[in-house]
């Protein structure tokens, strides 16, 4: 008769290997979702290839160009959302220590593409800036990482009004974005306000889990551009997620120029703002690279070439 040997596996080696799992989940996401979106974008690219050509064929109005055109554009926005979704999976969650609590997240343009160098601090709702914190600047996806130390003790603020910072620039409008902690849920928001020099953890009346900081972003000459208006609560050990979504206003990105035909002084390539397409790429053009041009006559003139997809495949040398 078989005897059924007995597999010893102790309980450490388990969850080693249940952490190990976690912990690849989110790359092995984040690579699926980049591959998804190179699919998603190569078949895009071909349908503007047939787009272009049924529309030299048939006209820019006919049903069929009209109906793929409408496909082009939700796969671009599509394309788009997959790619921030793929940076967001491969953000590693930060550890925190059970003294600390932190929060941290990305701050994005409308596109929903990362903002870099903008200063993230935290301040409490009077406006004075968070002494045990800090700031710091958004990397090249938008990224940023603020911690409390020694958030158990109680969150120390500074009330002078000479450390202040300037009231918002640009007529920036606060966000409706969602705060929450890195299991998505939205953070509470019924604390009481941080007034005094410090909130002593002793004191019940106003434990550190009831503390209240709001996000501010910066900008270069430390002017707020935006001021979250959702309060994060504080709690000794915990972490938070966020993401700002920032208008081109609040971002400092210049609007388009007043005009119908805008060059790319770069690839010498000329647009029609009043039939742009999502493959013309117009808000990737950089500003120094814009040239605003009154009629295409002008453009013409200084050998600029029409766009194949605003202007239309039979008029585009590309």
């Amino acid at each position: 008769m078989a005897t059924v040997k007995k597999c010893d596996i102790r309980q450490a080696q388990v969850e080693h290997e249940l952490d190990q799992t976690i912990k690849m989940a989110d790359p092995l996401r984040a690579d699926s979702l980049q591959k998804l979106q190179r699919v998603r974008s190569i078949k895009t690219k071909s349908e503007e290839r047939e787009r272009l050509r049924l529309a030299g064929k048939l006209g820019d109005q006919h049903p069929r160009v009209v109906a793929l055109q409408a496909k082009i554009d939700t796969n671009y926005e599509v394309a788009r959302n997959l790619n921030m979704e793929s940076v967001r999976a491969r953000i590693e969650v930060p550890e925190v220590q059970n003294s600390d609590w932190l929060v941290h997240g990305r701050v994005l343009n409308e596109r929903l593409e990362g903002i870099p160098a903008m200063k993230a601090a935290l301040y409490d709702r009077s406006g004075c800036p968070i002494e045990t914190c800090g700031s710091e600047v958004t990397d090249k996806t938008g990224y940023f990482n603020l911690t409390i130390k020694n958030a158990d003790k109680g969150v120390r603020v500074t009330p002078s009004s000479e450390t202040k910072p300037a009231e918002v620039a640009r007529g920036a409008k606060v966000k409706a974005s969602d705060t929450t902690d890195d299991a998505g849920n939205i953070a509470a928001g019924n604390a009481d306000t941080v007034n005094a020099d410090t909130v002593n953890a002793g004191d019940k009346s106003k434990g550190n889990n009831n503390t209240e900081v709001f996000l501010y972003l910066l900008d270069r000459n430390g002017v707020i551009v935006h001021r979250d208006k959702r309060p994060l609560a504080v709690a000794a050990g915990q972490a938070q997620y966020l993401e700002i979504v920032l208008s081109d206003e609040e971002a400092g990105i210049p609007p388009l120029p007043n005009t119908r035909y805008l060059g790319n002084s770069s690839t010498r390539e000329l647009h029609d703002l009043n039939n742009q397409k999502p493959a013309c790429q117009i808000d990737e053009i950089r500003v120094d690279h814009r040239v605003a041009f009154k009629t295409q006559k002008e453009a013409q003139a200084l050998n600029y070439d029409f766009c194949a997809y605003c202007f239309g495949k039979d008029k585009s040398k590309r």
